[in-house]
């Protein structure tokens, strides 16, 4: 049976679940910093982006940060997209155990698109070109068993500096995620929660609006000795009021040979064509590198290709 600690702390993430106030609705496209929302990691991405529940790998930075505390040695990540219409996005990580049997991490996610036309007249003809660079730092912590009423319990939090730049202007902003990971009574079946970019707004010049303040849930149950994964995830956009629900699966052969596949639900698949939402990906681990790779269509828009590699020394 449960004890006290452990109701009060699943009534607690339930909580963080609920409706929130009308105060903090804002619509589509109200909210800055969209760079946020683009996923990190080709093997999470290739599972529809159903990873909270999961994040025992470096790019739990992003997902869930309370993951870093499952991992036991020194990790490296790197990733690459050649994003639709030219963006270019990265994400680079490390991580090590630290003091109190913590786990620190570092993480650095980044986007980048040039050859902007620059217009400042209303005319056809462009005065030249320009960029727009978007950065966030992550410094991550994790711990487990913090209370030792509830065993099995993960928590995590990353502080951002958010650094987003248009052409000559800058906008600065600092954030902070809060994450848990808990393995659930049931054997193999683990739950991960979150809140994300609670943080101070972008302002350009005159203009300032608020980060996109996101609320996850999800459920990773593990199967065949652990080979097969099979999780979910429901993801809210608080302010932009948009939720998407995600399903994903991973296969492993010898822990050396990954197939995954996933889907996104709540995509405009009605403008973006049928193929938007769904993803697939391989993953390969030869010598203690893992190298993972991400199929994800955006239908009308273009397909987006993700590579992931990393290792533990």
């Amino acid at each position: 049976m449960f004890n006290k600690k452990q109701i009060i702390f699943a009534l607690a993430t339930t909580a963080m679940f609920l409706p929130v106030s009308p105060a903090f609705a804002g619509g589509v496209g109200t909210t800055a910093a969209q760079f946020l929302k683009i996923g990190v990691g080709a093997r999470a991405l290739a599972m529809g982006g159903a990873f909270s529940a999961i994040s025992d790998d470096l790019s739990a930075i992003y997902w869930n940060p309370a993951g870093l505390a499952t991992q036991k040695k020194k990790q490296a990540t790197a990733s690459y997209s050649q994003y639709f219409q030219g963006i270019k996005i990265g994400f680079m990580g490390y991580s090590q155990k630290s003091i109190k049997n913590g786990v620190l991490g570092i993480g650095l996610n980044y986007l980048t698109i040039d050859g902007i036309d620059r217009r400042t007249g209303d005319t056809d003809a462009n005065e030249g070109t320009f960029g727009a660079n978007d950065m966030a730092l992550y410094i991550s912590y994790a711990k487990k068993d913090l209370f030792e009423s509830v065993k099995g319990l993960k928590l995590g939090a990353n502080l951002k500096i958010i650094r987003q730049t248009i052409d000559a202007t800058t906008a600065n902003s600092y954030a902070l995620d809060l994450g848990a990971l808990y393995d659930t009574p049931v054997k193999k079946l683990t739950a991960g929660f979150g809140i994300y970019n609670l943080g101070t707004e972008v302002k350009f010049i005159n203009d300032a609006d608020p980060l996109p303040l996101e609320a996850r849930v999800g459920f990773a149950y593990r199967m065949l000795n652990d080979s097969l994964v099979a999780a979910v995830d429901l993801q809210d956009y608080v302010t932009d009021q948009r939720m998407y629900e995600q399903a994903g699966v991973e296969y492993t052969y010898k822990k050396s040979i990954s197939i995954r596949g996933g889907y996104k639900l709540g995509m405009d698949s009605s403008s973006l064509g049928g193929m938007a939402g769904m993803s697939a990906g391989v993953g390969f681990n030869i010598w203690g590198v893992q190298l993972d790779y991400a199929f994800v269509p955006y239908g009308e828009l273009d397909d987006t290709h993700r590579l992931t590699i990393s290792t533990k020394f």
